[in-house]
């Protein structure tokens, strides 16, 4: 049976995952992480994560290269509060507070850093045959490659948004 999260049982049961689901929404940029988009099926103790329509290019139709300009230029992570360009509000990420482990912050960052730029340039470029204009493209792929490079400092730089970790070492 799915459940939605308890967000401290799901950090307590998968710490390692809990650290993913925030670095990649920090990486997208999702600004609408909560207990209930996220689920455990506690019979074969798997995570569900879903809605993510509040990443990337957002969810107001042409807007989206305007947001992650304007996303890009603030240097947010978008998991605490960041208020969208068209004056929404994202919630803080139900696992910002839970989170307890840098390391596994850290082997995320990691990940994130490992992927080869070609395939985020081509994934945007492949974009446009699912409907984004090229400038939509263009912003996407700017803010991706961006991103990936400055994680790890945003991080850094917003490390006390991470209310439970408490020694950092070197992530």
């Amino acid at each position: 049976m799915i459940s939605p999260v308890i967000p401290t049982m799901l950090v307590q049961l998968f710490p390692e995952q809990a650290a993913g689901i925030l670095i990649f929404d920090a990486f997208i940029e999702n600004l609408d992480r909560h207990a209930g988009n996220l689920a455990i099926d506690m019979v074969s103790r798997e995570l569900a994560v879903y809605d993510h329509s509040h990443a990337l290019l957002g969810p107001l139709p042409g807007k989206g290269a305007q947001r992650l300009s304007d996303l890009n230029a603030a240097g947010s992570l978008g998991i605490h509060n960041y208020p969208e360009p068209a004056g929404h509000f994202g919630n803080r990420h139900c696992l910002l507070d839970e989170v307890s482990d840098a390391s596994h912050l850290g082997a995320w960052l990691d990940k994130i850093e490992g992927i080869p730029d070609y395939f985020l340039t081509r994934l945007s470029d492949e974009s446009v045959k699912l409907g984004l204009s090229p400038a939509e493209r263009d912003a996407l792929k700017r803010f991706l490659l961006q991103r990936k490079k400055n994680l790890r400092a945003m991080v850094q730089g917003q490390s006390k948004e991470f209310k439970k970790v408490t020694q950092w070492g070197l992530i």
